[in-house]
């Protein structure tokens, strides 16, 4: 089957940190089925743009092609000047029988030419749709009744997490027949393998919890700040250290908070780090939070389970579906700094439930077992064959 993928999040090789890999790795495994990505490439610069616009920058990424383009970007309306995906797919030869739209900006695009082609669409919904839905900005809702009306009119509806599921089908229940979750997942090899997990546990059991680290962009949604809140509220007998890995606005904020919480010597800000490091580094720690609102999925909550790490997150948002309370991790209310503080001081930093809380570690190795990135792909590809196209189109 050839499938066309038209997207923002795209890496265009195997070193471009520039954006996720995650969708890359949802399709390189699809190896009987011709892939062909269109990444759009978003410019506010009218007069450039239309210097450009005949232009696009081929790339291969592990071996699924795929082109670059500008596209010219009208602040909050969703419209494509110039735009011609017929002209790009002749010189490469490819006629999709397939179309597949991640990310709102280009749902629209996909849907029109899925519209012209005649060709089935599936689109994949994050945050960002749950949120044009709920605003009440007048460019959004000019481009709302636009995406009522594809996802009218699509094929399948791809969320990326069990809470991103909930909230499209309390919007759109009408849809729910033809609407499914398909996460994301983790390379296998980054799981640590069973001798070193059983060292893991064997420090949690005898020295607690110790290395506390979060992983994320420094800006408000990720609720750095209420960690910081519950930490410094915690008995001083109680020995810890907390690590950031990450960068963005909030940092300067988040060092003077944690020098007015009198725990700047216990809190250190490393900055943005590759990702091989970011992985030694979860592989040292004990305890990973992330208790960020609103959140699409994160893929770190998983690459921290598999580390070894007891992994706390948000209610209702992202890792929640996967990690259930208090069975293989553990989820507090958005906003709660209250409940995290009460969760470390009297559940995780106390040795009476220290058995309770090796048995959600285990419970958290198994459970990352299910969510490699091949058999996050293998589900994928299962809903899509729902569709009952051939691979032989």
């Amino acid at each position: 089957m050839n499938i066309l993928i038209i997207t923002n999040l795209y890496p265009t090789s195997i070193t471009d940190n520039s954006t996720t890999k995650a969708l890359h790795d949802l399709v390189k495994y699809w190896t009987k089925d011709n892939i062909f990505v269109v990444k759009t490439k978003l410019t506010v610069n009218f007069f450039s743009f239309f210097k450009i616009s005949k232009y696009f920058t081929p790339f291969n990424c592990e071996g699924i092609h795929g082109v670059e383009l500008p596209v010219l970007k009208v602040p909050k309306l969703y419209c494509f000047p110039n735009f011609n995906i017929d002209h790009i797919l002749q010189d490469y030869d490819f006629a999709p029988d397939l179309i597949i739209s991640d990310m709102p900006i280009n749902h629209i695009l996909a849907y029109k030419y899925s519209q012209k082609v005649g060709k089935p669409l599936v689109v994949g919904i994050h945050m960002s749709e749950i949120k044009l839905h709920k605003s009440k900005n007048v460019f959004d809702l000019f481009n709302k009744s636009k995406i009522k009306d594809l996802y009218k009119k699509s094929q399948l509806i791809i969320c990326r997490s069990h809470s991103i599921y909930e909230r499209y089908i309390d919007l759109f229940p009408e849809h729910i027949h033809k609407s499914y979750i398909s996460y994301f997942g983790i390379d296998e090899a980054h799981i640590i393998n069973s001798k070193k997990f059983a060292d893991k546990k064997e420090k949690i059991k005898n020295r607690g919890i110790i290395s506390i680290v979060t992983v994320s962009k420094l800006i408000k949604l990720k609720n750095i700040d209420i960690v910081l809140k519950a930490l410094a509220k915690l008995s001083k007998n109680i020995e810890w250290f907390y690590t950031i890995i990450g960068d963005g606005p909030e940092r300067s904020k988040l060092k003077k908070l944690a020098v007015s919480l009198n725990i700047q010597d216990r809190v250190y800000f490393k900055g943005f780090l590759p990702h091989t490091e970011t992985l030694k580094f979860l592989e040292k720690s004990d305890l990973f939070i992330m208790v960020s609102a609103p959140e699409t999925f994160g893929l770190v909550y998983l690459e921290a389970m598999a580390k070894g790490c007891i992994v706390i997150g948000t209610k209702n948002w992202g890792i929640d579906g996967i990690v259930l309370d208090k069975k293989n991790g553990f989820l507090i209310r958005e906003g709660d700094t209250k409940t995290l503080y009460s969760l470390l001081e009297n559940f995780i930093f106390n040795p009476y439930y220290r058995n309770d809380l090796l048995k959600i570690l285990d419970e958290s190795y198994n459970t990352i077992f299910s969510y490699t990135a091949e058999k996050a792909s293998s589900n994928y590809r299962t809903i899509i064959s729902k569709l009952g196209l051939s691979n032989d189109c």
